[in-house]
């Protein structure tokens, strides 16, 4: 079970995550880094299947430059490049992945079909926790601190939600928009 919110902020984005991971036989394993800085102008966050999720962090290689045109970027360039490393896992996953793409000061949610889309609310959810992080953010907004927003709404997650952990708090990520 996964939480992973992300706020959109002019500054940047906050990515905040529950720091527990659970398989099918509920084992659970603490102070999991569900979120990283693959390069320093691009963050990266995923829930689902876990293998073929690592392999994906570990196969990708985005530009070392951030592209111009964002939006092809992300629509077609990063999306092929997610099917040809995920094809060989396709029939082989238990869960559908899910990522969220964070980089000048806005989110790009790539669903489990590999499309991507980017909310009008200024924040995205995915994972199991998604109904219970959404309503906190409803009611936290209009939203003035991101870090604190996407932290609180991961807390509320692990309240409420069954096989959402975050022993000594949830992990946060802060994605710079200038870099």
């Amino acid at each position: 079970m996964t939480i992973v919110v992300a706020v959109e902020d002019p500054q940047g984005v906050a990515l905040a995550w529950d720091t527990a991971v659970t398989d099918e036989h509920n084992r659970i394993d603490t102070g999991v880094q569900k979120a990283q800085l693959v390069r320093p102008w691009l963050g990266l966050a995923l829930a689902g299947d876990v293998t073929p999720g690592m392999v994906l962090r570990y196969e990708w290689d985005p530009p070392v430059e951030p592209p111009r045109d964002v939006e092809r970027w992300v629509n077609y360039e990063l999306i092929m490049e997610w099917r040809e490393i995920l094809a060989p896992w396709e029939k082989k996953m238990k869960y559908p992945i899910e990522a969220l793409v964070a980089f000048r000061g806005a989110v790009w949610c790539i669903d489990d079909g590999l499309s991507a889309h980017r909310s009008r609310r200024g924040y995205s959810v995915i994972g199991s926790g998604t109904m219970w992080a959404e309503g906190a953010l409803g009611a936290l907004a209009p939203i003035r601190d991101a870090r604190a927003a996407a932290v609180r709404s991961v807390e509320v997650a692990c309240e409420h939600g069954v096989g959402l952990r975050a022993p000594g708090g949830p992990g946060c990520l802060w994605v710079p928009a200038w870099a």
